[in-house]
């Protein structure tokens, strides 16, 4: 009779622990599908709460891993990458068998790497092909560790991990990524020879149109830096011909028109420009664009559509473009006969350049000789004299006096050009100037009656 009433008590006392724990058991799967659900639905912030909160209540359970990653993903979406990489790390050292792991330390590299911790990031994802190398995320991991690798000029290990995706992984997608970014890196090194392998090998290989557009404009921009132009045409025109939806297209259009530009095919060249405008989103080719396009239709004497071009390319700060786009444009207005608005162009352009900038002192002379061309003499004298009075380490003392000479003798000023230029004429640094101011001086006693 005791030992019924043991069984009894015994069967009653399991059979409200099960209930317990089934109870438990049904909690736990009731938060975790309702912190996926906000997870699904993009309330990040309030996932991570969830997921972290089930993770300290539920260690134990089967979901516990899957809780920890969604956690870190959670917040890695809110870019709170550091906290995010400590979520991931915890799972990886604490659960290394589960599903998750492998593609934990990929995440990890992702966070080190939005963190611009770049050593760290190719650390993390060569640690996933070393404890997973059978892992679906292998050959990318390995690709991105070599991307990493590359940012902080760590070439030699970017080689190296790139070269095992082409041993281990040879039927990876990221096979071919690898030998084109392995041509990346001998072009970064001048390894000519051995870019062009890799190339090749990417152009031979490769099915993507991104990859083999890049292959060619690559293999067309070597060819044209040694001078091989066939060369360089043939390639930028196959980017131009099969990939026009890839990146490319825009930049070999652009290298199509330079080398027309240079054989004085205008016509073709504006032509290969106008391709590059169509589909260009890079903004600093377009300001290069602007330039050579305007370029184009100066030589080919359409100084109207050149002006517009030139009026349109971006300065932002760099005095040496300011210098040469405000020649070019003052240039095109003098080509258009109107000689006052190109004065007060340079004019202008000398105000905002600094006056000890060397763009400034060419644009001093190229100012001073279209006044001299157009007679306008007092005028350069008066600025003549005002920049030898201020002038910069850059100005040529003996050029400036030079011109000074030129513009008193055509004016007849005879006694102000040998007061200004006599004291300079043993001078050694004139001597590249001295025959000039022997003429200048000789010409100037003839008129005045000293023989």
């Amino acid at each position: 009779m005791r030992l019924s009433k043991k069984l009894l008590i015994i069967s009653f006392l399991l059979t409200i622990n099960i209930s317990f724990l089934s109870a438990q058991f049904k909690d736990a799967s009731n938060e975790f599908s309702y912190a996926l659900k906000l997870y699904d639905q993009k309330f990040y912030d309030l996932a991570a709460q969830q997921f972290i909160k089930y993770y300290n209540r539920y260690q134990g359970s089967e979901n516990a891993a899957e809780a920890k990653f969604y956690a870190g993903m959670s917040l890695f979406k809110l870019q709170d990458y550091n906290n995010a990489r400590i979520e991931f790390q915890s799972l990886a050292l604490e659960y290394p068998k589960s599903a998750k792991a492998g593609e934990s330390w990929f995440k990890i590299g992702e966070s080190y790497a939005q963190l611009n911790n770049f050593a760290d990031a190719a650390k993390s994802f060569e640690t996933l092909k070393t404890l997973y190398p059978k892992n679906p995320l292998a050959a990318q991991a390995l690709y991105f560790a070599g991307k990493n690798y590359m940012e902080i000029k760590d070439f030699q290990k970017a080689k190296s991990v790139l070269a095992a995706i082409l041993d281990r992984y040879p039927d990876s997608a990221y096979y071919y990524k690898a030998l084109l970014e392995l041509a990346r890196i001998y072009q970064k090194l001048d390894k000519i020879e051995q870019t062009k392998i890799y190339l090749k090998k990417t152009i031979t290989n490769s099915t993507n149109k991104n990859e083999l557009a890049e292959a060619y404009f690559t293999s067309g921009a070597i060819d044209l830096s040694q001078g091989y132009v066939a060369d360089a045409e043939q390639a930028f025109s196959k980017v131009i011909k099969d990939y026009p939806d890839t990146e490319f297209y825009s930049r070999a259009a652009f290298y199509l028109g330079k080398i027309n530009l240079q054989k004085n095919n205008f016509n073709l060249a504006i032509e290969f420009f106008d391709k590059c405008e169509d589909k260009n989103k890079d903004p600093n080719l377009k300001n290069d664009l602007l330039v050579l396009k305007g370029d184009t239709y100066f030589l080919s004497n359409k100084f109207a559509f050149a002006s517009k071009l030139y009026d349109q390319v971006k300065i932002d700060g760099n005095d040496s473009l300011e210098y040469v786009i405000g020649l070019k444009r003052a240039l095109s207005l003098r080509k258009q006969g109107l000689k006052t608005k190109s004065f007060q162009l340079l004019a202008d352009l000398l105000k905002a350049l600094p006056s000890n900038n060397k763009a400034a002192v060419k644009t001093n002379q190229v100012y001073i000789n279209w006044l001299l061309a157009e007679k306008k003499y007092n005028t350069a004298i008066s600025f003549i004299l005002q920049k030898l009075k201020n002038m910069s380490k850059n100005d040529n003392q003996f050029e400036l006096l030079e011109r000074l000479g030129y513009a008193y003798q055509e004016t007849n000023r005879w006694r102000d050009l040998i007061r200004e230029l006599e004291p300079f004429l043993n001078s050694p640094n004139s001597t590249k100037f001295k025959d000039d101011f022997l003429f200048y001086l000789a010409n100037a006693y003839y008129n005045i009656g000293k023989y």
